[in-house]
């Protein structure tokens, strides 16, 4: 009997130390594969920001003598940001702030267009520091859902 009891402690010990690992290695994964979708997004946003029709943009919010279609500039990144988004499942609407506003300028939703943003960290955020940024996931009462939001500045040709 105690032979029997003995055994049967150790292997309840062997299969919760087996299922410990298994739920070790799922975590790790699953970390591994967030991780890797992050750096897809951050990807998606670098490309983005540097397309060239997102960068003729400079020439609507900084005007000068230069000769360009407003309109055309406009159904350029209009068109460009519908493409993104349907062609990046992850995201639910894009948009463009004019960096001199602070208002929605183009957006893939025309009810946020005219929007003013310059207070959200979105937008104060990057243009502070020039760079990537993630927000922290929150509830998005517009969206009824879990979001996070991405952001990132748009220079122009000449870095503007």
């Amino acid at each position: 009997m105690v032979v029997l009891v003995v055994t049967y402690f150790q292997r309840v010990a062997v299969i919760e130390s087996r299922t410990f690992d298994k739920l070790t290695a799922i975590r790790d994964l699953k970390i591994e594969r967030l991780h890797d979708w992050l750096i897809e997004r951050e990807g998606d946003m670098r490309t983005v920001s540097a397309d060239n029709e997102f960068k003729e943009l400079q020439y609507i919010f900084f005007p000068g003598d230069n000769g360009h279609n407003e309109n055309q500039i406009i159904a350029n990144v209009n068109r460009m940001l519908n493409r993104y988004l349907d062609n990046y499942p992850a995201y639910y609407k894009m948009f463009v702030v004019n960096p001199v506003t602070g208002k929605v300028f183009i957006s893939t939703e025309k009810n946020i267009e005219s929007n003013d943003v310059r207070h959200e960290d979105f937008f104060k955020i990057p243009m502070n520091t020039e760079e990537l940024t993630l927000t922290e996931i929150y509830y998005s009462n517009t969206l009824g859902e879990f979001t996070m939001d991405y952001s990132i500045p748009i220079f122009g040709k000449d870095d503007k």
